[in-house]
């Protein structure tokens, strides 16, 4: 009994001991929420610059819970909307340079670790993000974070796929019978148009009006 109360007595000791330590949750410049890091106060004033007016402005719109967007903006997400974590769309993919040894170490790793698609990068367009916020990220980041990728870049593969000689004739004889029909529309509307501004005249109508205009001219002469 005496050895538990010894250890309760250090647990609460430990307790007491434990500093508090306040960071801020960090989304750096030119990369993605997926890179975001916790800092200390003095590490973000002393390697950024513009630490001092982004910190006063984060503490000006942060809420109660120190959140810098409320509930309504990160939806189900516990700091920011989950949605920027998902791919939109691959916009181009690009495959590590080997005469740079950072990249070629990176290629090597994943190497090692996957089977496949060894050195990739993806340019990725994020989920309720706009174009100018896309941004490069090497495919063991996505990995390593459970982004799903995998169909966005067969998609994109499918995009860019040269066509065959076969899928160009394909594509000429439809864009042939497209031109055909629009021909035959054409033809047919302008068809139908004459015919309903030409207005036959019957026999009889006809010699009223030359009648007519035979003693018009009768009335000229004897004026």
């Amino acid at each position: 009994n005496h050895d538990d109360d010894d250890n309760d007595d250090d647990d609460d000791n430990n307790d007491d001991n434990k500093i508090e330590e306040e960071r801020y949750l960090i989304k750096w410049a030119e990369l993605s929420h997926l890179h975001c890091t916790w800092e200390k106060k003095e590490h973000i004033l002393d390697q950024c610059g513009n630490a001092k007016p982004r910190l006063r402005l984060f503490h000006e719109k942060c809420g109660e819970d120190g959140c810098r967007y409320d509930e309504s903006i990160r939806g189900d997400g516990e700091f920011y909307d989950d949605r920027i974590l998902q791919v939109e769309r691959i916009l181009d993919i690009q495959e590590v340079d080997n005469d740079d040894e950072e990249c070629e170490e990176v290629a090597q790793e994943e190497k090692e670790s996957r089977d496949r698609g060894g050195g990739r990068q993806f340019l990725v367009k994020w989920c309720a993000l706009s174009y100018s916020s896309s941004t490069f990220e090497y495919e063991h980041d996505l990995v390593s974070m459970n982004v799903s990728y995998e169909a966005h870049v067969e998609s994109f593969l499918k995009r860019s796929q040269k066509p065959t000689l076969a899928m160009r004739k394909k594509d000429l004889l439809q864009h042939e019978r497209k031109a055909r029909l629009m021909t035959k529309i054409f033809r047919n509307s302008t068809s139908a148009s004459a015919t309903s501004s030409f207005m036959p005249m019957s026999k009889s109508k006809m010699n009223k009006n030359a009648h007519k205009k035979d003693r018009e001219n009768k009335n000229e002469d004897d004026d």
